[in-house]
């Protein structure tokens, strides 16, 4: 119940360490998707959408 208190009173998200491998666009939209506002946070497609866009991005700069 203390968790629970935590997160939805409190407004509490757990923060990406400094030395985090993720790239800032995947932190970005991590973030965004666990924001405390339910407006603010995007559909189920637009992150899938956003995650596309992440791979295909990825993808190009390989060889």
């Amino acid at each position: 119940m203390e968790i629970k208190n935590h997160v939805d009173k409190k407004k509490y998200r757990e923060l990406f360490t400094n030395f985090s491998n993720l790239l800032k666009d995947y932190i970005e939209i991590s973030m965004k998707a666990i924001g405390a506002d339910p407006d603010f946070r995007p559909t189920i497609t637009g992150i899938f959408k956003t995650l596309e866009k992440l791979q295909a991005n990825f993808l190009a700069l390989r060889p």
